[in-house]
């Protein structure tokens, strides 16, 4: 009898105090707010018609705790934002000012920039070229508009440099020497910064084919 009463003990008791220290917290937190969570669900016509009765005040708690989570949560996700991006100021004028070291991340910067803001609305398409000599092949991009040269179709092409593709040649090639391929401006740019690592599927498609 003895033994059954302590093993009982034992596993109630953490239970207990768990339940009186949580019901502590919920007390100290929502007591302050309890009139006024009251009054707003009396309002919205949510209460019972008694004004002392458990439905009340464990509604009211519950407001409470919810709209108390949401707005720790939403402090915690603007200070996140503000100290993130004071960080990245920070850090950004930094590296601005360090001799040496401010080159490289500058030119870093300008390979960032140039591969992701601009390049989808100066390029049409990809193609393969035939440089620096016609037994290989090069990544280039399409301007967005077509040459006219001596009343025969070329194309002007960028072609880039790795790993920074801000760096490169504009070439002008007719159009049967172009190997237009289904990969998009975003795609092949990643491909040029990460030196051909990250390489998409693709495939040759005709001229005819281009959105």
């Amino acid at each position: 009898m003895r033994k059954n009463f302590s093993t009982g003990i034992a596993i109630l008791l953490p239970i207990a105090l768990t339940c009186i220290i949580v019901g502590f917290l919920v007390n100290f937190l929502t007591t302050p707010f309890l009139d006024a969570a009251q009054g707003m669900l009396a309002k919205l016509s949510l209460s019972l018609p008694s004004q002392d009765n458990i439905f009340t005040t464990f509604a009211s708690k519950l407001v409470i705790l919810v709209t108390l989570t949401l707005f720790i949560s939403f402090v915690g996700l603007v200070g996140q934002l503000f100290l993130i991006d004071y960080c990245l100021k920070l850090g950004n004028t930094l590296l601005l000012h360090v001799p040496y070291i401010n080159k490289i991340y500058k030119a870093c910067q300008d390979v960032v920039h140039s591969a992701f803001s601009s390049s989808s609305s100066s390029f049409s398409h990809v193609v393969l070229v035939p440089y620096p000599s016609t037994d290989s092949l090069s990544l280039g991009f399409v301007a967005q508009d077509s040459l006219k040269l001596q009343k025969e179709d070329a194309f002007a092409v960028f072609v880039p440099g790795t790993p920074n593709p801000s760096v490169g040649f504009m070439l002008k090639f007719r159009k049967e020497e172009l190997i237009f391929v289904d990969m998009k401006v975003e795609e092949a740019m990643k491909c040029v910064i990460s030196c051909g690592t990250v390489m998409p599927d693709f495939r040759t498609i005709q001229p005819n084919d281009l959105p």
